[in-house]
């Protein structure tokens, strides 16, 4: 016996004498049956087997069925041959076996030799009885000695006889298995089988390149692309020819390629390609030929469309109209649909971000200026980045960007997470952070973009193409009414500029100095008590070039932080608080963080697509503002396209965060106007002042203008007493203002009439520096200091950064006396943040006269908590408000923050009861519905003195707005009233409008019937306190088990004593 046993990886080891043959094939496997032992051989079955001579024999006699099988597993492709000697007899009874598994699983043929064209072929499954089987070949002749030989190619099974192709079957029931002998009957006739051998397929031809098809870039550069279907090529072989003339082989590119560049081209030239894959086995057949004409001259614009959104609607006309309209602006241009998948319509076929890339750059050398892409993240692959590998705060990593794409250079993916990265990690004081000095990629250490770029796409939410292409085309025909007609905002509006800002943001930086070199007039309004999303959308509707927003942001709510109710609401403006106005802004710029992030619900498509005059939006897809400086304004004055001066804008920065600019809308759009003269601005930051109860506040407001005019300040809605001449405001506020807001809104004008409006408030508080917005009006006791005010999202409610009281392991206070009224009542109340490392517990705000502390402890929400508690001043004319940061026995370390002091006198018990005081809501008032659905609360300016709170119950409902009282003295009797006004007051219920205590049934007895319509009416009613001393009273339209329709309004509570 001679044996070459082998790995199923095709890795031999050989006995002495054997041989490799080396080409295609490779010897896997070969018996010669010549030592007697049929060693590595296993028989299965009812019948013996043996070697005799030099061949492998059935045993005889009466034996049945059997099998001898080699021991060796074989690959699915290969050569098969078996040397046998068998006549008509018993040619039928025995045979080889193949792909065998188990006795009752394999493939089995049989040769039968016979006289005058009567041999035959039969193949079988799980059988060795071929009559059963499957005539593969017969009526041809041939000898009693013959070499079988089978070819192997995955399912199909070419059979041969003397190297003499005989038949083909297919069948897919095994892929592979093992390989030897059957013998079928019990009959003693012999069958003898020599020099078996085993050849596995190595290479198969591959097959050929389908859906071949080139792309005109330039005057010199043809793209080719295909579709790759084979796995085993080792390449393509791409050959070329001039129309008209013969092919040449011009470049061979490696395995698993789809794509080629073909540069160095002839201007206005048709080009045939055919293309055919090859490995060692061969060439395959070639592609069908593709053929393109390069351009006369390369084009400077690319507009880049998702093809299946280019079929919809009528984005393939809006399309033309737009390359028609750049095309006077000088820009040619070229349309390329693309797709992330296979696409008979598609241009190119782009599965990842890296392909989108290379196609774009194939352009750049052609004189390729930007590009504008079309469609939604869903349909155009997407890039994302982060700063640095190990970059995981929240908020920051991986964030969709525009610049991978018109950045020429390489961008690195350190991790091969699929993100890319600017920088390496490196760990310094406790966390990861950029490592400036060791860049991702050291030949571009900086993402910055060669090409300007913009896109106009709908978020991945929206997934309908018919609703796509509608929002889109109403864009392009927006687009092109501008280009044609102009800006339909009026003159007026068009001279215009905004501003908005939060107060987070006004004290650090003036970004309205940048917003100044874009028009003649600027609008700035800011605030914690101004920005909230009525007013914000008032502002949008009154008509502007551009404005910059600035403020935190997510992608679809800007923080404009308001409080109610004590509490810091982040409900901001929304989404929909901007598809139901009517901003009027030509151009946007959007600071917060991720406002522009497009592969979710964002602004910039928002602006874009749900108004009539917005058409660009530049701004963030990540944790990073875009800060547009005044270099930008005077370029987009100038008549440079926004998307040019973005991108210069990108350059002068030259920011690690670059990669998350976005430009939302055309980037060839311009803003051209003549700024003869611009607009004066204030010298400080107005928005948000303290004015102490009692004395004099005074505020110096001045103006500077850039070119030098002479300006002239106008103050409008001063409060009463306050006076203003042109440069400084005076004011001393009574008591009775304690806790109220007056907004202030300023003019400066140039003697052009250019100018700058911006509102600010004042806030009048009982303590001075109430704030603690400096450490005057305060003593320091102890060891503590006025430490650094808290970083942009710890604003007060007012809108300010107040100083905390410092300590590093020791203690301290500070002290305040302030005057009061003796034996009355007051609300005590406060905002406080405790950032103690050590011992928070020992924090607390103190009244020293009324031995009263109020525990300040530690708040895992980390913001500012309201604290309030009623006060009875007893025979203080006098009350000292200590703010104590632990004790000698006790210290503390850390930043303790107290601000907002506020001590009212409450005559009545309640606070607020004229609702004459706070921001969106009336303070210290809560809204209280038995169905949610079915009443409007509303703060209005009808009241029978000022400001009052109405109910609107739209069908029947029980509503109320609800204060609780603290302080009350048990047992005394307490007369509860006010002022109650009704319309179309269903009668259906044993109460209409009414003022209660909850949890009971006291009420005021009215029950206004007919037709429930009346004016201003005194009601009242008695109660006795509880022992607790609390109470919850309401302002109500309905009551327990009495719901009503219609509508109530309330003012001027009181509750008093009886005496």
């Amino acid at each position: 016996m001679h044996i070459i046993p082998f790995t199923r990886k095709g890795l031999f080891t050989f006995a002495a004498g054997a041989m490799l043959v080396s080409g295609v094939h490779a010897t896997s496997f070969f018996d010669d049956h010549n030592d007697g032992k049929l060693t590595g051989w296993t028989s299965y079955g009812n019948r013996q087997w043996s070697e005799s001579g030099t061949n492998a024999t059935p045993l005889c006699c009466n034996q049945n069925e059997g099998f001898l099988i080699n021991n060796n597993s074989v690959n699915s492709n290969g050569t098969l041959t078996v040397k046998m000697t068998a006549d008509q007899w018993n040619g039928n009874r025995g045979g080889v076996v193949f792909r065998w598994i188990s006795a009752s699983s394999y493939y089995y043929v049989s040769v039968q030799p016979g006289n005058n064209y009567s041999s035959s072929i039969r193949f079988a499954k799980n059988t060795t009885k071929p009559n059963s089987g499957i005539v593969i070949a017969q009526n041809f002749t041939m000898n009693t000695i013959f070499t079988l030989k089978i070819i192997m190619q995955g399912n199909k099974f070419d059979f041969y006889i003397d190297n003499v192709l005989k038949g083909t079957i297919t069948d897919n029931s095994y892929s592979s298995g093992k390989i030897g002998y059957a013998y079928s009957t019990e009959w003693n006739d012999y069958i003898d089988i020599d020099n078996i051998q085993w050849t596995e397929s190595q290479v198969t031809i591959p097959q050929a390149p389908s859906n071949v098809k080139v792309n005109t870039v330039s005057d010199s550069q043809l793209n080719l692309s295909w579709n790759d279907n084979s796995s085993d090529e080792a390449g393509f072989r791409i050959e070329r020819a001039v129309s008209g003339g013969s092919y040449t082989e011009i470049a061979t590119v490696a395995s698993n390629s789809r794509s080629f560049q073909n540069t160095g081209l002839q201007p206005n030239t048709v080009y045939n390609y055919r293309i055919r894959a090859y490995n060692d086995a061969g060439n395959s057949g070639y592609s069908p030929v593709v053929s393109a004409r390069t351009s006369s001259t390369g084009e400077k614009f690319l507009i880049i469309v998702s093809s299946t959104l280019y079929r919809y609607g009528t984005i393939s006309s809006d399309i033309k109209q737009y390359q028609d309209d750049i095309l006077k602006q000088g820009y040619t241009s070229k349309v390329l649909r693309i797709s992330k998948t296979e696409d008979q319509y598609a241009d190119e076929i782009c599965p990842t971000e890296k392909e989108l890339k290379t196609m774009i750059k194939s352009y750049y050398a052609s004189g390729l200026e930007g590009f504008l892409l079309i469609g939604s993240a869903r349909d155009i692959p997407t890039a994302y980045w982060r700063y640095h590998e190990k970059f995981t705060d929240w908020g920051y990593a991986n964030d969709p960007t525009d610049l991978y794409y018109a950045d020429m250079h390489d961008w690195v993916d350190l991790d091969n997470n699929g993100v890319y990265e600017t920088y390496h990690s490196k760990y310094e004081n406790g966390k990861w952070i950029e490592d400036t000095s060791k860049p991702a990629n050291p030949l571009n250490p900086l993402p910055l973009p060669e090409l300007m770029f913009g896109r106009i796409s709908t978020d991945t939410t929206i997934t309908s193409y018919d609703i796509q292409a509608e929002l889109i085309s109403r864009y392009f025909k927006k687009n092109h009414d501008y280009r044609v007609n102009g800006s339909p905002l009026t003159a007026e509006q068009s001279r215009r500029s905004l501003f908005l800002v939060n107060d987070c943001y006004s004290g650090a930086v003036r970004p309205e100095i940048n917003v100044q070199n874009a028009g003649s007039d600027m609008n700035v309004l800011g605030g914690f008590q101004l920005l909230f999303p009525e007013r914000i959308k008032a502002e949008l509707a009154k008509g502007y070039t551009h404005a910059q927003i600035v403020t935190h942001s997510g992608s679809d709510c800007h923080n404009v932080y308001s409080w109610a109710d004590e509490e810091k609401k982040w409900t901001g403006f929304t989404l929909d608080d901007l598809k139901s106005s009517d901003p009027k802004v030509s151009q946007v710029n959007i600071f917060g963080c991720y406002g522009a992030q497009f592969n979710v619900p964002n602004f910039g498509e928002t602006y874009l697509f749900y108004n009539d005059y917005t058409l660009s939006v530049t701004g963030s897809s990540g944790g990073w503002g875009t800060w547009m400086d005044s270099t930008y304004y005077k370029e987009l004055n100038a008549g440079i396209p926004v998307g040019k001066a973005f991108c210069n804008w990108m350059l002068r920065y030259r920011d690690g965060g670059a990669p998350k600019g976005v430009l939302h809308g055309d980037p060839l759009i311009t803003y051209p106007q003549v700024i003869k003269n611009k607009p004066p601005m204030f010298s400080e930051p107005l928005f948000s002042h303290e004015a102490t109860a009692g004395s004099t506040f005074s505020m110096l407001i001045g103006a500077v203008d850039p070119d030098n005019d002479p300006v002239y300040i106008e103050l409008k809605n001063l409060p009463q007493g306050a006076t203003f001449d042109g440069k400084r405001l005076t004011w001393t506020p009574s008591m009775d203002l304690v806790g109220t807001n007056d907004t202030i809104t300023a003019i400066v004008t140039d003697n052009h009439n250019n100018k700058t409006i911006q509102s600010f408030t004042i806030y009048v508080s009982h303590f001075v520096n109430g704030l603690l917005t400096a450490a005057n009006g305060w003593e320091l006791s102890g060891n503590a200091h006025f430490g650094p005010t808290l970083s942009d999202e710890y604003y007060n409610p007012q809108g300010v950064k107040s100083h905390p009281l410092s300590t590093s392991d020791t203690w301290g206070a500070i002290s305040q006396p302030v005057t009061v009224k003796p034996n009355t009542q007051y609300r005590f109340s406060f905002y406080s943040l405790n950032k103690l490392t050590k011992n928070p517990e020992s924090a607390k705000v103190r009244i020293e006269e009324l031995n009263l502390d109020i525990p300040l402890s530690g708040w895992s929400e980390n913001d500012f908590s309201y604290s309030s508690t009623s006060i009875n001043t007893g025979a203080n004319t006098n009350l000292t408000i200590t703010i104590q940061s632990g004790n000698t026995s006790s210290l503390t370390s850390g930043n303790l923050y107290v601000t907002m002091f506020r001590l009212v006198s409450l005559p009545s018990g309640l606070h607020n009861e004229s609702f004459e005081i706070g921001t969106s809501t009336p303070q210290s008032w809560t809204d209280d519905k038995w169905n949610s659905q079915n009443s409007v609360m509303s703060w209005e300016n009808t009241g029978r003195s000022g400001k009052c709170v109405s109910i609107t119950n739209t069908a029947d409902n029980d509503a109320r707005w609800i204060q609780q009282i603290d302080g009350l003295t048990p047992g005394t009797v307490y007369r509860f009233s006010g002022w109650v006004k009704g319309e179309s007051i269903s009668n259906n219920g044993t109460r209409g409008a009414n003022i209660c205590l909850m949890g009971g049934f006291e009420s005021s007895s009215e029950f206004f019937s007919g037709t429930g319509t009346f004016d201003w009416t005194r009601v009242e009613f008695t109660f006795e306190a509880p022992s607790s001393g609390t109470v919850t009273v309401g302002a109500r339209l309905g009551f327990y088990g009495s719901t009503v329709t219609g509508k109530a309004w309330f003012d001027d509570l009181e509750i008093m004593p009886v005496q």
